[in-house]
């Protein structure tokens, strides 16, 4: 390719104009006859491909999803993952891969939680940028998503997050700050919601003022698919392209913009040339050495290394060869391995966890018990699972989440397995206590069952190679090394954002602040199920001599580490630190560093860990900036998040003038109620404009008024069609085609995502599925209002590029 500079002097008004729109689903437009390939991830390679007609995915490796691979604590063991998968890619003809994600999972019942890390934003981003590291080492692009705040599936295109600026920069902005930082990704993608009143695609704060000034982002910003609001907004904010590459109107609204003066050339001249920067860095040499079967390999020791076990009594596990053992669960036939939705891998390889431990030569019995996408219990199935468990060493059975409770596009009701699942475990656990519990899920769920079990291993979705590694783990083979990267809660009532989460289908409060997960928890002495970082071994492993000394603007705690077992095992070590009576509310202490340690049989290691002073910050509001506060901090060196066993003291003197405190904030300092309005109000700076309708999604509500509904605003482009539907005309219009939609639908769990996802959508997303353009589509919203004299005339522009 020419240089970037004689490139883009080449390129018309028109031509920088077209380039901010995608040329399709999947490509950009053509720059000198090269295209750029993007395709879904983040745990594989999911490329549509067409074929006599049809549209299908090619076979790729399915790896363990997020919330299974983060729980390996192992920024090495990500960035192999990331250099195999851009291995793939490259066999795939794929340029940018569309992962990793890292929005923080502020709540369990998030649908795509599973695709996600973790509710810690030191974790998130030291394992992300790993991850880019190893996939742009082979010169293969990523898209770090979702930026930012997107925490939520319900409403997800027209959610505003509102979020006081703490919270934002210390947990919902900080994992992107530290992969920016550390691995330079290529591109970054603008979610679906809004930020503060603002759409992400249009977030100035966020793309350019944090993102770009602060952060040093020198990549593209590209949009969610139909994230995109106002393209010449988009393009001022810093957005660089839109996608898909089926919108009408954003090409010609962006000249017009120029032509009037709305918009600066010089902005439009500069989002091409980053383009531009990402044509050239597509064209650097890639090597073809993809090999399918040391893919399988990595995908199998990502999964060995994570899965988490988290009870054992009496040393239930490992089991061993010569033990009869009951297996019961449909899941043993058919696996949960990874998450619905766009992430969904067609895996080239996949087994199941009764025919490995039929190779295996084991010892034992079989039986369904439950029918895995049936909710209600099955008596005649329980009765066979029962009559198998009799007299067994040994019951396994594996339960966990269908994908048609837990998939991106909706969000979970509860934290509850499903009742046939829960009645099979009662009814087992009458006739064998020897109980071994497997979970194979994306996201936390409560366990009832805990006291009846005397062992439960927490395996997640793990992908192609999820059965062997289950089998291991099970074996002996493998000793399992996972800790929790999210708290277990006992009961979903007690999540910090349990008060405020999904109670409005406009508008997410983040009244929580800071307190996402452990930092509640532990802050606050609230019990859980499990707590973050939280793991057990089949080895024996002390920590000794505990000491942390300042080495410039560093903190180094060193300790012995050692391995007490006749067994290789690995050991997940975790430094957290906390000012013991901060001024200014804090948690109570947070992860500041980790490392994933192998330990031979009997080994011994000395061990340090590095604590930067400037991550001992907090960031002021009042000073909207980053301050250290004089005090007593404590380091732990703990097993998880709320371990105190080992601490030490330091005492860090500041520079900086100490904050008053706030008593309008009291309620952050105790959190013993639920935030009110008013304290929330008195975070943010400002009122909170409760200018939208409560949550609502029933598309059968007919209305007798074409224009009669309960909100008094005006439809917009951005107004969901459960909304539309409220009207008879709406009605009439819309209802026919979302039946038309999910009736044609062949695949069940797609009409699932479907029935739940539509009526939250906003009109300008079927843009996406259309022919319209922007124009015709600003011509229904004016029907809709009534101005049915300009709105026909809009729709009448069939088949021009107007916007």
């Amino acid at each position: 390719m020419k240089t970037r500079e004689k490139i883009l002097r080449s390129l018309s008004r028109q031509q920088k104009a077209r380039l901010f729109v995608g040329k399709n689903n999947w490509q950009l437009e053509a720059i000198k006859g090269k295209h750029i390939f993007l395709s879904d991830g983040p745990h594989g390679i999911r490329k549509e491909v067409w074929k006599k007609g049809k549209k299908y995915t090619v076979k790729a490796v399915c790896y363990p999803v997020a919330a299974l691979s983060a729980c390996s604590f192992d920024p090495d063991l990500m960035q192999e993952y990331g250099a195999e998968l851009a291995k793939e890619c490259i066999h795939h003809g794929i340029d940018v891969l569309l992962g990793p994600g890292i929005n923080i999972k502020r709540n369990p019942l998030c649908g795509r939680n599973f695709e996600y890390f973790s509710e810690d934003p030191y974790l998130s981003g030291k394992l992300a940028a790993a991850y880019i590291q190893g996939v742009q080492s082979k010169n293969v692009g990523v898209s770090l998503k979702h930026y930012a705040l997107n925490s939520q599936e319900y409403a997800r295109m027209i959610n505003d997050s509102v979020v006081d600026d703490r919270a934002l920069r210390e947990i919902y902005v900080k994992a992107f700050e530290i992969a920016i930082k550390e691995s330079a990704p290529w591109t970054i993608m603008a979610s679906y919601n809004q930020v503060n009143g603002r759409h992400a695609t249009e977030n100035e704060r966020l793309l350019n003022q944090m993102a770009r000034q602060e952060f040093g982002f020198a990549g593209a910003f590209i949009s969610d698919w139909g994230a995109l609001y106002q393209p010449v907004d988009s393009l001022k904010a810093g957005l660089d392209l839109e996608m898909p590459g089926l919108s009408k109107g954003s090409e010609t609204a962006i000249i017009k913009a120029i032509e009037s003066g709305e918009l600066a050339e010089s902005v439009l001249e500069a989002s091409t040339g980053r383009l531009l920067d990402l044509y050239e860095k597509t064209e650097q040499p890639k090597t073809k050495d993809f090999n399918l079967y040391h893919a399988l390999a990595l995908a199998k020791r990502i999964s060995d290394e994570s899965m988490v076990l988290l009870k054992n009594e009496n040393q239930r596990l490992p089991l061993n060869k010569e033990q009869k053992f009951a297996l019961i669960g449909d899941f043993c036939l058919h696996p949960r391995y990874q998450g619905a939705g766009s992430s969904q891998i067609n895996p080239v390889y996949l087994s199941n966890l009764y025919h490995e431990l039929k190779k295996e030569g084991m010892d034992f019995e079989f039986a369904r018990g439950y029918q895995a996408d049936e909710p209600a219990a099955d008596q005649v199935l329980i009765e066979e699972a029962k009559k198998i468990a009799r007299n067994k060493e040994v019951v396994v059975i594996l339960c966990g989440l269908p994908s048609s409770v837990e998939s991106e596009g909706f969000d979970r009701e509860n934290l509850k397995l499903p009742e046939s699942q829960l009645t099979l475990i009662d009814e087992i656990a009458k006739v064998n206590r020897n109980l071994v519990i497997i979970l194979q899920n994306g996201a936390p769920v409560e366990m009832p069952f805990l006291s009846q079990a005397q062992a439960v291993l927490e395996t997640y979705l793990g992908g192609s190679m999820h059965a062997h590694s289950i089998k291991d783990v099970l074996l002996g083979k493998v000793c399992p090394s996972g800790r929790l990267a999210e708290t277990f809660p006992l009961k979903y009532e007690d999540v910090p954002s349990a008060d405020y989460y999904l109670k409005n289908r406009d508008m997410s409060l983040y009244k929580e602040s800071i307190y996402v997960g452990y930092r509640y928890y532990d802050s606050f002495e609230q019990k859980v199920q499990f707590p973050f970082g939280y793991g057990l071994s089949y080895a024996d492993i002390t920590y000794s001599g505990f000491q942390v000394k300042q080495v410039g603007q560093n903190y180094v705690a060193s300790f012995q580490l050692t391995n007490h077992s006749d067994i290789l095992a690995k050991e997940v070590v975790q430094l957290y630190v906390g000012q013991t009576k901060p001024v200014i509310f804090k948690p109570k202490k947070e992860l500041k560093a980790f490392a994933k340690i192998t330990l031979g049989p009997k080994e011994s290691r000395k061990i340090s860990l590095t604590v930067k002073a400037r991550d001992l910050r907090y960031y002021s509001i009042a000073n909207q900036n980053w301050q250290m506060e004089s005090g007593n901090y404590r380091f732990y060196l703990a097993k998880h998040a709320m371990d105190e066993s080992l601490f030490v003291d330091v005492w860090i003197q500041s520079d900086t003038p100490a904050e008053a405190r706030n008593p309008k904030l009291d309620i952050y300092y105790s959190m013993h109620r639920s935030v009110e309005d008013r304290e929330f109000e008195e975070l943010l700076g400002r009122k909170i404009e409760y200018s939208h309708v409560p949550a609502f999604n029933d598309i059968n509500r007919k209305r007798t008024c074409p224009f009669c509904r309960k909100s008094k605003r005006k439809f917009t482009t951005d107004t969901p069609l459960s909304e539309f539907c409220r009207t008879a005309l709406g009605f009439a219009v819309f209802r026919p085609i979302i039946a038309y939609m999910i009736a044609t639908t062949q695949d069940d769990l797609e009409k699932v995502i479907l029935a739940r996802a539509i009526p939250d959508l906003p009109l300008r997303a079927w843009q996406m599925k259309t022919a319209i353009s922007k124009m015709q589509m600003n011509g229904m919203v004016d029907i809709f209002n009534g101005n049915w004299k300009s709105g026909l005339k809009k729709l009448l522009t069939y088949g021009k590029d107007n916007s």
